[in-house]
C-alpha cells in the first residue's frame, strides 16, 4: 500500500493523510467524540448488493460512528475540492457504472413523486432542486406546468450559481449522504427556504437497527458512490432541530423538515411519522 499511496494524485493522498491510531474526530452533528466504526476499500459501491463489483484499489476508507447520536461518517473526503471529487468520484465511471440511475431514471421518478405530493398546488408554489445534477427533475416539473422551478448544484457549472430568493419546497433527493458537512448543508437549505410557508423534502437511507452487526458491509456505506454521511433518525433529528426545524417522514426513505406545516403539505405532514 505504501508504494501505491506515493504514486497517487493529491486526492488519494488526502484520503490516506491521518493515521487511524491517532485520530478521533468530533461528530459533525452533535459534537461528541466519534470512534472507528470500520474500514472498507474506496471501490465499494452500492451496486454490490446486486452482485456487481469494481476492482479493489487498496485505498482504505475509514468510517467513524458517534455513540452520542448514531451518525456514521468518513472525514477522508472533507478536504477534497470540487474538481478533485469530480475527477475521482463523480466522473464518467460514476455515471456509467456506479450510479446508472443518476442522469435520467431517478430525476424522472422524483419529478413524478413531487407531482403526486403537490400537483394540486403547482401554480402557487416555488421549488428548488438542491443538488439537482443535470437539471432534469426541474425540467420535467416545468413541463408538467409548475411555475418557478430552479436547480442548484455546485458540481454543474450551469447550475452552480446560488439561487436568489426563497422557495416553498426545496428538494434534495439522494444528496444528504454525499455531503461531508450535514449541519452546514441543512443550514444553507434553510436560508433558501420560505420558512413560514415551506418545507425541505429529501431522501436518504437511515442506518438500520442492526447496523452494528453489519458494520461497513451495509450496502449504503459506499465510498465509491460518495456516501460519506450516514444518518440515523436521532442524528437527523438533531441536525433539523439545530436548524429550527421539525422532522417527519411521510414515506419510507423520504423526509421533511419544516418550521410550521404549510397548507399545501398539510395532507402529507399530518399523517407523517415524526422524526424524534
Amino acid at each position: 500500500i505504501g508504494d501505491f499511496r506515493s504514486a497517487q494524485p493529491r486526492a488519494y493522498q488526502v484520503m490516506f493523510s491521518t493515521p487511524i491510531q491517532s485520530f478521533a474526530p468530533q461528530c459533525k452533528c452533535c459534537g461528541h467524540t466519534a470512534e472507528l466504526f470500520g474500514v472498507c476499500d474506496f471501490a465499494k459501491m452500492g451496486r454490490e448488493r446486486f452482485g456487481e463489483f469494481l476492482p479493489r484499489t487498496g485505498i482504505p476508507i475509514r468510517y467513524y460512528v458517534c455513540r452520542g447520536c448514531g451518525f456514521i461518517f468518513t472525514p477522508q473526503f472533507d478536504d477534497l475540492s470540487h474538481e478533485e471529487l469530480k475527477r475521482h468520484v463523480y466522473n464518467e465511471e460514476y455515471v456509467r457504472v456506479v450510479d446508472r440511475d443518476y442522469e435520467v431514471v431517478r430525476p424522472r421518478h422524483n419529478a413524478g413523486l413531487v407531482d403526486h405530493l403537490f400537483g394540486k398546488h403547482k401554480s402557487t408554489i416555488s421549488i428548488l432542486d438542491y443538488g439537482g445534477g443535470n437539471g432534469l427533475l426541474a425540467k420535467k416539473l416545468r413541463e408538467m406546468g409548475y411555475g418557478r422551478v430552479e436547480t442548484y448544484d455546485p458540481f454543474n457549472e450551469k447550475f452552480a450559481a446560488r439561487p436568489k430568493g426563497r422557495f416553498n419546497v426545496i428538494t434534495a433527493f439522494e444528496v444528504v449522504e454525499h455531503v461531508p458537512q450535514s449541519l452546514e448543508m441543512f443550514r444553507e437549505m434553510r436560508t433558501l427556504l420560505n420558512v413560514e410557508r415551506g418545507l425541505l423534502l429529501f431522501s436518504t437511507f437511515l442506518s438500520p437497527s442492526n447496523i452494528d452487526s453489519m458494520g461497513v458491509t451495509w450496502w449504503y456505506i459506499a465510498p465509491r458512490n460518495g456516501h460519506v454521511s450516514i444518518h440515523c433518525s436521532r442524528s437527523l433529528g438533531i441536525v433539523l432541530e439545530k436548524c429550527g426545524l421539525r422532522g417527519a417522514s411521510p414515506l419510507e426513505g423520504l423526509y421533511c423538515g419544516y418550521a410550521e406545516i404549510p397548507d399545501f403539505a398539510r395532507h402529507i405532514l399530518e399523517r407523517a411519522a415524526p422524526i424524534p
